[in-house]
């Protein structure tokens, strides 16, 4: 999901991208000028049109490489909310199903000059995630230390990406410089194992495991924003590689 949303936000630049003479990746992608009537709708088909090839193949021209499966090496969230307090690390995670993305809508402000404001409203038939996770959990006092193997599969998730930034001087040049990028997607269903969850206590940590997938909306919605935290400024941090290298005018040309 993650880089789902790292190679979005790079192919919106990469749709508005010109010059004066057809480059790469203008030949790929195809054009939206800033003029072009209907530029959201342009830019919804454009993205549509090209992202699940990027998810598949990558994309050369701007170092990007596949990203069906999505490999994130390291993420990490913490979460406290009374009687529970958690620090969750995840490490080699594989995501599949990105290819899939389907966009729905794309709505931009471009024409502040302080500002900047994008939304993109998805939907991703199924995602399976799998990878090594680190928990260090306090539960009702009651200290839990383990780690293990995780998989989770979800399906019918719809959502928005909700970026912001504002625009910078560098150089004598105008730039963007993304500031937040938040997504709180929905889930149709969700299912999820792991490995040593209660250490030493299999019929435990399957007990577990059954009550979170039997509440697992709950949970769920009670991790996301903190979850959403770690994502941003990973998110942003990426984006930036591209909105920070390329002037505002070129991203967003006029003609």
């Amino acid at each position: 999901m993650l880089r789902n949303a790292v190679v979005c936000l790079v192919l919106l630049v990469a749709v508005c991208q010109a010059a004066p003479s057809a480059s790469a990746i203008g030949k790929k992608l195809g054009l939206c000028s800033r003029q072009t009537p209907d530029l959201d709708v342009c830019l919804k088909k454009r993205l549509q049109f090209v992202l699940p090839d990027i998810f598949r193949n990558g994309f050369p021209e701007l170092d990007l490489e596949p990203s069906d499966p999505a490999y994130i090496r390291e993420l990490s969230a913490k979460y406290l909310n009374g009687n529970w307090s958690a620090n969750i690390v995840t490490k080699n995670t594989k995501t599949w199903g990105l290819s899939r993305i389907l966009i729905h809508n794309v709505r931009t402000q471009i024409q502040d000059t302080k500002h900047f404001h994008a939304e993109i409203d998805f939907t991703i038939p199924t995602i399976m995630t799998e990878g090594d996770y680190k928990l260090e959990s306090t539960l009702l006092g009651i200290p839990i230390n383990t780690k293990g193997f995780f998989n989770i599969s979800m399906i019918n998730i719809t959502g928005t990406y909700d970026v912001t930034g504002v625009h910078i001087n560098k150089g004598g040049e105008d730039y963007v410089k993304i500031q937040k990028v938040d997504m709180l997607p929905y889930v149709g269903d969700m299912k999820v194992y792991a490995s040593n969850l209660i250490p030493g206590n299999e019929e435990l940590s399957q007990a577990a495991i059954t009550f979170f997938n039997q509440n697992w909306r709950f949970v769920y919605q009670e991790l996301l924003p903190v979850v959403n935290e770690a994502w941003s400024k990973y998110m942003a941090d990426a984006a930036n590689l591209i909105f920070l290298r390329v002037p505002f005018k070129e991203l967003f040309p006029e003609a």
